[in-house]
């Protein structure tokens, strides 16, 4: 008997490979936040602060007079540990007026015009600092000294010898006025004896006593 094909074998299926998933997305880095504001850190100024006064008198922190004084400030003064000790102790004293005064300037222009005149001298004394090399405490010291010397003349001896010559003035004008009225009464007591008739007559010389 013929032999009887077996039949084929169905083929095993072949597994499909498992489809990738897709990729996770990776996750936005977080972004850098911005380092908090610290509100108390210091706010940078100029060396020595502002010329409040002088700036308010001169209208403009650009006038050649505000300019001068930080020069001398902050080239000179406070190159030497002195210098700046000094303006630490001065800037104390000077920053608890100078913001009204300053405010007062800017709205009265009369005044403005009577502290300008009163700076001028100081101005004038202070250019002696110029001299002075910067962070040589010997110069800036003996400069120092000399520049107050001069403001002590200018504000304190001047003032003091007007007011000395004015009083001797005023001392002399009375002493003439009085000197004048002691003739005027004595030239009115001589006219006085004039006219008296008694004038001219013998005085008794044993004359009675009351």
């Amino acid at each position: 008997p013929e032999p009887v094909a077996e039949p084929p074998m169905d083929p095993e299926p072949v597994a499909e490979p498992p489809m990738d998933s897709e990729p996770p997305m990776d996750s936005e880095p977080p972004m850098d936040s911005e380092p908090p504001m610290d509100s108390e850190s210091p706010v940078t100024q100029a060396p020595g602060g502002g010329c409040l006064i002088a700036t308010a008198t001169y209208g403009t922190e650009l006038a050649p007079q505000v300019q001068l004084l930080r020069e001398i400030r902050d080239g000179t003064v406070m190159s030497t540990e002195s210098g700046s000790a000094f303006m630490t102790a001065f800037s104390t004293a000077y920053y608890s007026f100078s913001p009204a005064t300053a405010d007062a300037l800017r709205e009265n222009p009369a005044l403005r015009e009577v502290v300008g005149a009163l700076l001028t001298p100081m101005l004038a004394t202070l250019h002696v600092m110029s001299l002075a090399a910067e962070g040589s405490e010997t110069e800036v010291l003996g400069y120092g000294a000399l520049a107050i010397a001069l403001n002590l003349v200018v504000y304190a001896g001047v003032p003091t010898g007007i007011a000395l010559a004015a009083r001797r003035g005023i001392s002399t004008l009375r002493a003439q006025r009085l000197q004048r009225s002691l003739v005027a009464a004595a030239i009115c007591k001589k006219k006085q004896a004039d006219n008296d008739p008694r004038h001219g007559l013998p005085v008794p010389r044993n004359s009675e006593r009351i």
